[in-house]
């Protein structure tokens, strides 16, 4: 039995110590969110955290989370906080799609 095992799922984010009997997690400590349209250039962030409002409610995503795909409600607000200075940003997104995985967010939208 190896000493360590680490999920396929996110390699090197966590695991188990069978000898010290104790879970691993490495911390994650930020996320890049990218905003894509059709016509507008792509725009990247590196950031700590994003607040959404979706049909099915209001989100904090922070890194790690567990993936999955949100419609966001029309004329949302999608607030993140940048990690290099602590900003908040604010942006109001007429219609979206976002897609959350463990280590980034893509957030597709119509401008």
């Amino acid at each position: 039995m190896p000493d360590t095992v680490v999920p396929s799922e996110v390699e090197g984010c966590c695991g188990y110590d069978f000898e010290n009997k104790l879970y691993i997690v490495k911390e994650i400590i930020s996320m890049k969110l990218q905003l894509i349209s059709l016509d507008q250039p792509v725009y990247e962030y590196e950031i700590s955290w994003l607040e959404l409002d979706t049909t099915t409610g209001n989100y904090v995503i922070q890194p790690g989370h567990a993936p999955m795909i949100l419609i966001l409600t029309p004329d949302s607000k999608v607030t993140c906080c940048l990690v290099r200075n602590g900003e908040q940003k604010l942006f109001i997104i007429r219609d979206g799609i976002v897609h959350i995985k463990r280590d980034g967010i893509i957030l597709s939208y119509n401008s």
